[in-house]
């Protein structure tokens, strides 16, 4: 499988700063992309937190031998707890700093993740950033939005 990352994040037109982060990780095969929840106190620090966290998770499950490729059905593929763990890690690193931080308080974060390993992939998410496909010119979104608005959309 070829995969071609690219990455930029823009502050748009409505905020004065920028709470994005993503990584490019050919090496791990992880590439993530997080928002911080803009109008929310520490944003920035939210989604930084989201995507260190979740690099350091692969990072050690790849040390102990759990990031290898599996070749076998996808719902016995260990690399879905991994990546579950990894995004939950996240979760409650940013509640914890939210909790001795007053000033990071009610501070969150959108977190969309890939993993390649060898010809297969996995996606985790939490929010509403997406992932998208792009192969052959043309453009396919492969996540759906955990949103109100998606809800109602069914």
């Amino acid at each position: 499988m070829n995969v071609t990352a690219r990455g930029i994040s823009d502050v748009g037109r409505k905020r004065e700063h920028n709470e994005d982060s993503l990584l490019i990780d050919d090496a791990l095969g992880l590439y993530i992309v997080a928002d911080g929840m803009g109008g929310h106190q520490g944003g920035g620090t939210a989604s930084r937190l989201a995507v260190e966290t979740i690099r350091e998770s692969l990072r050690a499950a790849k040390a102990d031998g759990a990031g290898v490729p599996h070749q076998g059905p996808l719902e016995e593929n260990p690399l879905r707890e991994v990546l579950r763990s990894a995004v939950e890690r996240a979760c409650r690193s940013i509640f914890q700093a939210a909790q001795t931080d007053p000033g990071l308080q009610g501070m969150g974060t959108t977190v969309s993740v890939l993993l390649v390993a060898g010809s297969r992939w996995l996606i985790g998410q939490v929010g509403d950033s997406r992932i998208y496909l792009l192969r052959d010119g043309a453009l396919t979104q492969l996540t759906k939005d955990h949103s109100y608005v998606q809800e109602q959309v069914g």
